[in-house]
This record gives C-alpha cells, structure tokens and sequence, in this order.
C-alpha cells in the first residue's frame, strides 16, 4: 500500500509539474513584452527603439506584416508608404525626428504613422508593449469578468474587470472572445461581453469597375501617318494602340495618330494608351532603379495620357531583371495612385505564372491586383520553342489553370482574359545531319490559308480544345494547334465561368469576320 501511495504522489507531482510548466510556457509565450498586430503577438527582438518619448519601430517588420504597404528604396534612400491611395516618403538622407537609423535598420516614429493612417497605436509601459490595430470590435463588459490566458474556465486569470468596461474584441471562438483591456491580452467569455461597433480600417481603394469589357491591343511598330483601312468590328469596347514606348533619348515614343483616334471614339470605342518598356531589360532598370527618373516616368505617361484624353492607361512591362522586381511593383503603386487622381482607368499586362524569372516572376501579382483596375492576363505562348516542347501556345486546360492560379494569388475580381488572334506552324524538318525545328508565328487567316494550300487534315484535339493539323510534305511535318472561333468559344465560356471582365485580344490586325461574330454570339448568350 505504502508503495501505491508513492506512485500515485509521484504521479500527482509530475502532473502538477507539467500544468506548472504549461502554464509559465503560455503565459511566457502570450503576455511577454512585444509588438502585437491586431491580436497576435510578433515575436521580434528589436521591434522597438525609445528616444526620450518617442517610440520608433522596426520598418522591416512593419512592412513585413503588412502594417504598412512599404517599399525601401535602398538606392535612393527613400522609404515610400502608401495608404489610402496617398504616397507618403521619408528621406533617410536627412535628419529627422521622422525615423531612426541603427545597426543598418529603419526604425519609424510610432507618431508619424499615427498621423498618416487610420490604425490605433498604443503604448504601455515604456514600449515593453505596443498595440497596434486595424480590425477588431469594440465590446464592453456586462458582467465582472476575467481575462484569462487560455478559453477554458480554470486557466491563470491575467485581469479582473468589472461590469461596463470598453474592451476591444479581436477574434471570436464558441464561448469565448479574445479581448484586450488596456495592454492586457486574452479571453473573456462571451456571456459576459455585447458588441458596441465594429472598427475596420482599409487601406486600399479603389475605383474598379464591374464593366465587363471586350479590349484589343493594336500593334504598332512606328509612328503611322495615316491609316486606310480602318477596322472597326462589332462589340469592340476599347482599342489599345501601341504608340508609346520607353526610349533610351525620351522617355516614350509618341506615335499618337488623330485621325486614329477620332475613328473610334466616333463609335463610342474607348482608347487606352499602351505604354510598353519595349522589353528592354537594362533601358527599364535605368528607368526603374532612380527614384527621380522613376518618379518622371510616372509623370510623363500622366501628361501623355491628358494631352491625348486617353479614357485609360494600359502598362505593359515585360522581360524584365528579377533584381528590379520590387522597382517595378512600386513603380505601378506609383502609377495607379496617379492614374485614379486623373480619373484614368489604369490596367496592367501579365504574364501567366511560371518558373522563368524574366517573364513571369518578375510580377508581384497579389500586390499589383491591388492597384490596378484591370489585370489583363496574357494566356498564350505556353510553348514558344522546341525547347519547351511541341505543342499548342494556349491549350485550354493551360489557359484554365492560369486563370485559376491567378485568382488565388490576387482574390482579384477585374482579371480580363487575353486571347490570341494567331497561332503556330511547327516544323520537324528531317536531315542527312539529324533532326531541325523552326516554328513561325502566323496570324489566324494566314493559318487557314496554310492549311487550304496544302491540304492539311483536321482533326479536334480532345485536350487541347482546338483543332489540329499534320501532314508530312517531302522531309517535313507540318504541325498546327489552331486557334480559330471554336478555340475562342471555349475561352469565353472560361470568361463566364469564372466571372472574369471580358477578354483582352491580340491583335486587332490578326482578326477576322469569324472570331468577331462568335464574340458577338457569345456575348448574346
């Protein structure tokens, strides 16, 4: 018995043990000082600086947090903030009660964010704690309650409140709330609380319209005097000529034609001016990486856009240095706040998500879905060269997975689908030496007339969603995905599917009667 009675102390004493243990690791981990976002403690060492009775805190991990929608320019020495569609810069070039330098970090004034958002900042017991909220309700007591560390009944009371105290409510769980009263944290059973309003803070806006539209880019490579033919079809909502691009002596070419443009608007076509960096790497990153030719950029796509009374900007950044991937985000921030001040619909090309640093992960998509009114999503060209593998430039299951992917990435609701007006004609050229490859771009007329004038079979590819021809002529087998009105049927039924905002064509000058008429059909439906 006696041996029984040990045991079971024993036992009694390491579990008491383990609960003291629990309990200081909790309390350790939850109440300890600390920098703390809307509820949830951020562990970090150095989140905070005093100087007198000032509290600065780390830029990285504001910015990191997403507090503050932030870009360090560490070229220029700038930190930009953008808020509320404002652009707010601190110049750490300069002395200024502003932010504080140490050990190679910002440190920003608890005081300057106060006055340049819309967050409750607080501050207890000489930055051992700060607070700082963009989403929680206010509540108040109906009862004494208490504040505990854990949701059920016997965990360690951190503070006693009395009936009718202000608390704010972070997140709600089955009985319990987690609460802060002054710089205590924790949960507060529901019964004893009622909500007074709810405090939501957002710093993003934006004008995006529910408008669906039907776009198409017009490619030009050179300022055009006059144009005979003009081609205007049938359900076009906006043009896009390329007039305008980045250009080594000035900042864009202006090939702006008038009579163009009047041609359209006469037929209540709307015209977004593209402008392009003319996929030029090293000229975008001279133009990108300088805060002031950075910040003119901006400027002159403004001035171009009013002189010409453009109803939109459309950006088209490609084939840039991964290394200038954050330039070129806060050059779009930079641009959209622009562009909504001038009242200028404001879109942006992408590539569809791949592992190529140059075209694709060189978009900060879930940033840029921010600020833009229309993500115009470039779904082609999955396969450009032999290298890549044979095959279709925008099978459908392709093009749905792109879709998909992107809307995940940026919860964006004002995607517009680009769709190609071309295909490709591969080529597998046998040799006495081996085996060649060569693949031409061929617009969709200049497709149909290949395979009229060489009597090449079609058959529907099941997968791919698109017509298929082959056929051998002496050593070389031509191979064709075709893009055609059945290939454009299914992609708009993609549109409607998933509630995207019309579709994005290229080009205009590919076109035919067909396509047009079942975008018209479509469109019906």
């Amino acid at each position: 018995m006696k041996i029984k009675k040990v045991i079971t102390a024993v036992v009694v004493l390491v579990v008491i043990l383990i609960g003291v243990i629990f309990f200081i690791t909790n309390k350790s981990s939850d109440m300890t000082r600390g920098f703390y976002w809307n509820g949830k403690k951020i562990l970090l060492d150095d989140y905070v600086l005093v100087d007198e009775d000032n509290y600065f805190i780390n830029h990285k991990l504001l910015s990191e947090l997403g507090v503050i929608d932030s870009f360090n320019d560490k070229d220029s020495r700038y930190i930009q903030i953008f808020y509320e569609n404002t652009l707010y810069e601190i110049n750490y070039n300069l002395e200024s009660n502003t932010y504080i330098e140490e050990n190679e970090k910002i440190y920003i004034n608890s005081n300057y964010l106060k006055s340049k958002t819309n967050y409750t900042i607080e501050i207890y017991e000489n930055g051992d704690y700060i607070f700082v909220d963009s989403v929680y309700n206010r509540g108040k007591t109906i009862n004494a309650s208490k504040i505990r560390e854990d949701r059920y009944i016997t965990s360690g009371i951190i503070k006693k409140i009395e009936n009718n105290q202000e608390v704010k409510i972070y997140e709600l769980y089955n009985q319990w709330a987690l609460v802060r009263y002054g710089s205590k944290l924790g949960y507060i059973m529901l019964e004893d609380l009622e909500s007074i309003s709810n405090e939501i803070v957002k710093n993003i806006k934006s004008i995006k319209t529910n408008e669906n539209k039907v776009v198409a880019w017009d490619l030009f490579n050179r300022k055009a005097e006059t144009i005979a033919n003009y081609v205007y079809y049938r359900g076009l909502d906006v043009i896009a000529p390329t007039w305008h691009s980045l250009d080594s002596e000035e900042f864009f070419t202006d090939w702006y034609l008038e009579e163009y443009y009047n041609y359209y608007k006469d037929r209540n076509v709307d015209v977004w001016g593209v402008f392009n960096n003319s996929f030029d790497r090293d000229l975008t990153s001279y133009y990108l990486r300088d805060r002031n030719r950075r910040k003119q950029t901006v400027e002159e796509i403004i001035k171009i856009s009013e002189k010409y009374n453009y109803d939109g900007i459309n950006l088209d950044f490609e084939n840039l240095h991964y290394e200038d991937r954050d330039y070129l985000t806060a050059f779009i921030k930079e641009l959209y706040i622009e562009a909504l001040e001038h009242n200028f619909v404001f879109s942006v090309d992408i590539t569809a998500v791949s592992k190529s640093q140059n075209w694709s992960l060189i978009y900060d998509r879930e940033e840029i879905g921010k600020y833009s009114d229309y993500l115009a999503l470039m779904a082609y060209d999955a396969t450009t060269s032999p290298d890549q593998g044979i095959g279709p430039i925008a099978s459908l299951p392709w093009v749905e997975d792109s879709v998909v992917e992107l809307k995940e990435i940026t919860q964006s609701n004002s995607i517009i689908l680009g769709v190609p007006f071309y295909t490709r004609l591969w080529e597998i050229i046998e040799a006495e030496d081996g085996i060649y490859y060569d693949t031409t771009a061929l617009r969709v007329k200049s497709a149909q007339n290949f395979i009229e004038e060489n009597e090449i079979p079609i058959i529907f590819d099941n997968v791919a969603k698109q017509n298929y021809g082959e056929k051998k002529i002496e050593n070389i087998t031509y191979k064709m995905w075709i893009e055609d009105e059945l290939s454009l049927g299914y992609r708009i039924d993609l549109v409607n599917k998933y509630n995207l905002k019309g579709i994005a064509i290229w080009a205009l000058d590919y076109s035919t009667d067909e396509l047009w008429e079942k975008i018209h059909e479509k469109n019906q439906n």
